[in-house]
């Protein structure tokens, strides 16, 4: 991904699956900023 030109990649969780949120906070994945009620945890990371 690097190679093509990509400077960041990201993903998300659903908010309420705790281990994944705790793995990739773990891991030092940035997360984004997201609502009270959003459904889902968004990170990224720089590559």
């Amino acid at each position: 991904m690097k190679r093509e030109g990509f400077k960041k990649v990201g993903l998300s969780v659903f908010a309420w699956n705790e281990r994944a949120v705790s793995f990739y906070k773990k891991d030092d994945w940035i997360q984004e900023e997201s609502g009270e009620t959003s459904l889902s945890v968004r990170f990224f990371r720089y590559i």
